[in-house]
């Protein structure tokens, strides 16, 4: 359970997530949440059908568990509402004289890995970080990029040396050999 500034406490339960507040109760449906990320400065951002919602959190000690839990109370939600859709397809086709052959892949052979917050680390393109770092690293380009600007001034001011070009080469090349997420981002 997270906390928020204005007394509000956040929670995941079996439908989704759950905002108390002293006035209200509000549910979010898995199905309606597209992202739930939260931010260095410990801001709860939840996008959920094209609106934004921004809880600035207070108690900070266990987000990434909460961004664990909410990870697989979703994963479960969608695999039972799956289930449950292909339960009602079976029995809406049930004794129709149709050869029905259902073939399921999911959940059955290696669990594929969920991304989830990194503390201190940016979310970022894989491909776009690489081209970055290759054509214009020497300027410090993948590194503003990324976010850290302090180091990308340093590669700027120091570009004349060719030295932040060899190191930002070098950062390409272990960006490259990263496990990218299904949507092809890396964490920098």
């Amino acid at each position: 359970m997270l906390t928020t500034d204005r007394g509000q406490e956040i929670s995941i339960i079996d439908k989704g997530i759950q905002i108390n507040s002293p006035e209200s109760t509000q549910v979010i449906n898995f199905a309606d949440i597209d992202t739930l990320t939260i931010n260095e400065d410990n801001v709860l951002q939840i996008s959920a059908s094209g609106v934004v919602m921004q809880y600035q959190l207070v108690n900070t000690d266990n987000n990434q568990e909460f961004i664990n839990q909410f990870g697989i109370a979703k994963l479960n939600a969608t695999n039972k509402a799956r289930e449950e859709k292909a339960r009602a397809e079976e029995e809406k086709n049930k004794g129709n004289g149709n050869i029905n052959i259902n073939i399921d892949n999911s959940s059955k052979g290696p669990q594929q890995q969920v991304a989830a917050y990194v503390p201190g680390k940016k979310r970022v393109s894989k491909l776009t970080y690489v081209l970055l770092a290759f054509f214009l690293g020497g300027l410090g380009a993948h590194k503003f990029y990324s976010g850290k600007t302090l180091m990308g001034v340093l590669y700027l001011v120091f570009c004349w040396t060719y030295i932040p070009a060899l190191i930002a080469l070098v950062e390409g090349i272990i960006a490259i050999t990263k496990k990218a997420d299904a949507d092809g981002c890396i964490y920098m």
